[in-house]
């Protein structure tokens, strides 16, 4: 099966909370993989919890990435099938935060998470550093912790923003 994108959606929060929630538009089918980003103002609080309501289990895959703001990137490989809301839960009260889950099809569950990579920069320049995958065809994904509303991005040659 090849590696698609099947959905998404994003909840941002300016206002004092310790929950951010949003739900997949569509249920989600079983064996999928499920991306959470997180991103967050302030470096204070910390993300307790990645939780959703078909009891998933989601791993921490980079992060917290600490600039101004704080980042991080949890996912689920082999998913339940269902509709889906996705929780983060801040240990701390947060005054500014944004949600985004996607799930993607035809990813190998057991392999799920090849290879990571970190960066920072400022609104002209956001880079990683290098890496190399180890499969033939990967998904590869990134998330840029930038938080204002205003904030836009342009992914380089070959991607495609969500």
């Amino acid at each position: 099966m090849a590696l698609s994108y099947t959905q998404g959606s994003s909840n941002r929060i300016a206002a004092a909370h310790t929950v951010n929630s949003c739900n997949f538009p569509v249920a989600s089918s079983a064996g999928d993989l499920l991306i959470a980003s997180v991103g967050w103002r302030h470096t204070t609080p910390t993300v307790s919890s990645v939780t959703d309501n078909a009891a998933n289990v989601y791993t921490s895959a980079v992060g917290p990435v600490t600039n101004t703001n704080r980042a991080q990137m949890f996912y689920v490989a082999n998913a339940s099938a269902g509709a889906t809301v996705v929780s983060v839960a801040f240990a701390q009260a947060n005054t500014q935060s944004i949600l985004m889950i996607t799930e993607h099809s035809g990813v190998a569950g057991l392999s799920a998470l090849d290879v990571t990579a970190v960066g920072s920069g400022n609104v002209a320049a956001v880079r990683t550093s290098s890496f190399t995958t180890n499969q033939a065809e990967e998904l590869i994904l990134c998330m840029v912790g930038a938080i204002g509303a205003a904030d836009t991005f342009t992914p380089g040659a070959g991607f495609t923003e969500r």
